[in-house]
């Protein structure tokens, strides 16, 4: 009986209308319908979207005509400190008036155009002295620069956002936000970087792992995130 009714199922079937369906090729690119071209949409059209968590804050460029006597960079850091270049206490990340929190992570190099000369050695190296919340004095709880950089990320490694605020907080005229510090005012650079490895995976101004905020800050500096 079912090879008797096969044939008339198979034509039954040939007599059907053909409908046409829309196959999604292979490697799974289908048809954008909503460019007037009909084109498919690689996947590079999707933009990559650079994220930043580190905050770099040097004076590599600004220490070495800084402050000199006669042709010295080093001659201005009265003993028993040392501190050379721009002293940093702190690092806040701020949404509006609200703390992200402070670098937790650090990476710091000091310029060592100071370390030649005995009688005024370059000191105040810890680096460790920048994380956490400001707390600096005149002469205790911050790290000098001295023509290098100090990088860090934040407690908890927040992105680091466009409109946010950043505020660095060099011994200079404030002290851990205080105004009767008296200090001197330095000068240094702060960028947003992708990570603590920028400074050293690319050269200043770091335009392949970073976005410049300022290269003219000086003293406590609060800056805004932009330029992404």
């Amino acid at each position: 009986m079912r090879k008797i009714l096969l044939p008339f199922v198979l034509m039954g079937a040939m007599s059907l209308p053909l409908v046409a369906c829309d196959v999604e090729p292979e490697g799974g690119d289908a048809t954008d319908t909503n460019r007037p071209d009909g084109e498919v949409s690689p996947d590079t059209d999707v933009p990559v979207t650079t994220k930043y968590f580190a905050v770099i804050v040097t004076d590599s460029e600004i220490f070495p005509t800084h402050r000199t006597v006669g042709t010295n960079p080093c001659a201005t850091a009265a003993p028993p400190l040392y501190a050379h270049g721009a002293d940093i206490d702190a690092v806040g990340l701020f949404d509006g008036d609200q703390l992200i929190g402070y670098l937790d992570t650090v990476d710091y190099q000091e310029g060592g155009l100071c370390n030649s000369s005995p009688n005024n050695p370059s000191t105040m190296q810890d680096s460790d002295e920048a994380k956490g919340a400001p707390n600096a004095k005149i002469n205790e709880n911050f790290v000098a620069l001295g023509g290098g950089f100090l990088t860090g990320e934040f407690a908890g490694a927040p992105e680091i956002q466009s409109g946010d605020i950043i505020i660095v907080y060099e011994v200079g005229t404030k002290c851990a936000g205080n105004n009767n510090c008296g200090g001197v005012n330095e000068g240094y650079a702060v960028f947003v970087a992708t990570d603590l490895d920028c400074v050293n995976d690319a050269s200043y101004p770091y335009s392949s792992c970073g976005v410049m905020l300022s290269d003219d800050a000086e003293g406590e500096a609060t800056l805004t995130v932009s330029g992404f």
